[in-house]
């Protein structure tokens, strides 16, 4: 299914019923890593929505923000067949795109992962050029 970020660049983000073992299994280990962080930040009040409640992010230490970010890349790697930009389809490539644009697809390939809608309505405020830094 197509997506159109929020900078137009549009992906393909493969659906949940086309998913194999060996691309389902990183994302799983990966966010099995990354609940106890997402308990912790949910009972401490954040909501990503809201900048306002953002401050338990704060505290997190480097091991909870790589489990993150691990999670964020490896399904985005699972739950991306195509995209505009010249990296590879992986979790190294998808560590090398801008940094508002791996929020956004992290955030779309989630929803695709666990079979739910993502159309989401982006920002249109929010810069998001691809970056291949």
């Amino acid at each position: 299914m197509e997506y159109t970020l929020s900078n137009g660049d549009v992906v393909e983000i493969r659906d949940r019923s086309t998913l194999t073992e060996r691309l389902s299994r990183p994302v799983s280990i990966a966010q099995t890593r990354s609940v106890p962080v997402s308990q912790k930040l949910l009972s401490k009040g954040f909501n990503e929505a809201d900048a306002t409640t953002w401050g338990p992010m704060y505290d997190l230490s480097p091991d909870e923000w790589e489990r993150l970010w691990a999670y964020k890349t490896a399904v985005i790697a699972a739950m991306v067949v195509k995209w505009p930009w010249p990296l590879d389809i992986s979790e190294e490539g998808a560590g090398n795109v801008h940094p508002d644009v791996f929020e956004e697809l992290a955030s779309v390939c989630n929803l695709a992962f666990r079979g739910e809608s993502f159309e989401i309505d982006p920002d249109p405020k929010v810069d998001t050029s691809a970056s291949t830094d």
